[in-house]
C-alpha cells in the first residue's frame, strides 16, 4: 500500500484549471491560536465551501528568527489542513535582518537553507506545494523591490535545496503583484519582470509562475490598459517563447476589499468578481489553482476587508459566489 499524505507519500495530481482554493493571510492567527478540533472545524468549513487548497505563510522572520533556532509553529495547522482534505500552498518569505545581505535583501543561501528545513518539517505532514516569496516585483518585498537578477538568484537557489529534499515537491515562482514599471527600481511590470528572470537565467527553477490579478475596479471581463486579467495570456507567451509553455500560471491571491482605504467595493461587485475570475481562469487550461484573498477578517489587514465570510463564519455575498464557482468549475 502506498504511503499517505502523512507518511512521505506522493502528492496530489497537477491541479485542473481554476482549482479553487482561499488564502488565510492575516487570519492565520485566528486558526493557530485555538485548539486542534477548532482548527479540524474551520477546515472543514473551508473544504464544504468548495475549496481545495489553502495558501499559508511560512515566515522565515518567524520561523527562523535566529540561526538555526526554529519556531515551526505552523506545523498543527497546516497538519489539520491536510487532513481536513485540502491541498497547502506553503508561502516561503520573509527575511530576518541576520540572513540580509548589506543592502537588506534576503541572502539567497542562507534563506534557501531556510527552505530546506522548512520541506523537512512540513513535507511529512503532506505539504507539497512552495511558493518562494510574495510580489517581489513590488516594494512589499522588502521595501524595495528585487531586481529580476535578484530574485533568481534567490528562485535558483532555493529551488535546487528544495529539490533536494524531495524531487516531487511543486515550486512556484512567488506571486506578481499588478504593478506599473517604474524608473527608480521601486516596482516592475509583471511581463517585464519574468522576460528579465527568464534572461537572468531562471528557466527550470520553477515549476509554475504565479500572479495576484487583482482588478478592482474593474471586473476580470473588461478590457483595458489597467486589468491584470489582459497581461497574464502575455506572461504566458513569454514562457512558452521560452519552451515552459506546458507550465502553468497559479493565481495565488485574488479579491476585492468591501470596505478600507484601497478602493472598496460594494458587496455584489465583490461577488460577481469572483464569479467572472473562475469562469475566466477555467477558460485558460494554462491556469493553475485560483485562491481567493481571504477567507475570513483580519485584524491585521490595513488595506481593508476583502473576506469572504463574516466573523461569525457565514458567507458574505463574496463567500456565496465563492461556493457556487467551485460547484460551477470544481477543478
Amino acid at each position: 500500500m502506498s504511503a499517505g499524505p502523512l507518511e512521505g507519500g506522493p502528492g496530489p495530481a497537477a491541479p485542473a484549471p481554476g482549482a479553487p482554493g482561499v488564502n488565510f493571510g492575516g487570519g492565520e492567527a485566528s486558526v493557530w491560536r485555538s485548539t486542534y478540533a477548532q482548527q479540524l472545524a474551520t477546515f472543514a468549513q473551508v473544504k464544504a465551501a468548495g475549496s481545495q487548497w489553502v495558501r499559508w505563510t511560512v515566515p522565515m522572520d518567524d520561523q527562523e528568527p535566529r540561526p538555526g533556532w526554529f519556531n515551526w509553529y505552523a506545523a498543527q495547522e497546516l497538519r489539520a489542513a491536510v487532513v481536513s482534505g485540502l491541498n497547502v500552498d506553503a508561502l516561503l518569505t520573509g527575511s530576518p535582518s541576520w540572513a540580509a545581505t548589506a543592502d537588506g535583501s534576503p541572502a539567497p543561501a542562507v534563506f534557501a537553507a531556510f527552505a530546506k528545513a522548512a520541506v523537512e518539517e512540513y513535507w511529512p505532514l503532506g505539504v507539497r506545494t512552495y511558493e518562494i516569496w510574495n510580489e517581489e516585483n513590488d516594494t512589499q518585498a522588502w521595501g524595495k523591490a528585487f531586481t529580476p537578477l535578484e530574485y533568481t538568484a534567490l528562485l535558483k537557489a532555493t529551488y535546487a535545496a528544495i529539490k533536494s529534499v524531495h524531487a516531487g515537491a511543486t515550486v512556484l515562482a512567488g506571486g506578481f503583484a499588478p504593478a506599473p514599471g517604474t524608473t527608480d527600481g521601486t516596482s516592475y511590470e509583471p511581463v517585464t519582470f519574468l522576460t528579465e528572470m527568464y534572461a537572468d537565467g531562471a528557466k527550470g527553477s520553477f515549476d509554475a509562475i504565479a500572479d495576484h490579478p487583482y482588478s478592482f475596479p474593474d471586473l476580470p471581463d473588461q478590457r483595458d490598459s489597467w486589468n491584470p486579467f489582459t497581461y497574464l495570456p502575455t506572461l504566458h507567451r513569454v514562457m512558452a517563447a521560452n519552451g515552459d509553455g506546458g507550465k502553468g500560471i497559479w493565481l495565488t491571491e485574488y479579491g476585492a476589499p468591501t470596505s478600507g482605504t484601497s478602493g472598496a467595493v460594494t458587496p455584489q461587485f465583490q461577488a460577481q468578481s469572483i464569479t467572472e475570475a473562475f469562469r475566466w481562469a477555467h477558460d485558460h487550461p494554462w491556469v493553475g489553482p485560483l485562491f481567493i484573498f481571504d477567507w475570513q477578517p483580519s485584524p491585521y489587514d490595513t488595506e481593508g476587508d476583502y473576506a469572504i465570510n463574516n466573523a461569525d463564519g457565514t458567507p458574505t455575498l463574496g463567500g456565496l459566489a465563492f461556493s457556487g464557482a467551485a460547484s460551477a468549475y470544481p477543478g
